[in-house]
């Protein structure tokens, strides 16, 4: 059975509290092969997180709205 990843505050209250938590950004995977380059480091990290820009304030474009809903 595979389980569902936690997220919100179940998730933060998951997060282990005996040791620093290791959070990598989505930004540096290689996006021709992202599913590959999340399960290569799956097991050193604790949390993702997912550089948003639009363009405008910021001047470049990383992740769209439906990759991210996606991921």
């Amino acid at each position: 059975m595979i389980s569902k990843p936690l997220s919100g505050p179940a998730a933060i209250a998951a997060l282990p509290r005996d040791r620093l938590i290791a959070e990598f950004s989505s930004w540096s995977a290689n996006l021709a092969n992202f599913e590959s380059d999340l399960k290569r480091i799956e097991p050193y990290v604790d949390l993702h997180h997912i550089d948003v820009a639009d363009g405008h304030f910021a001047p470049s474009f990383l992740f769209f709205p439906d990759l991210v809903a996606r991921i």
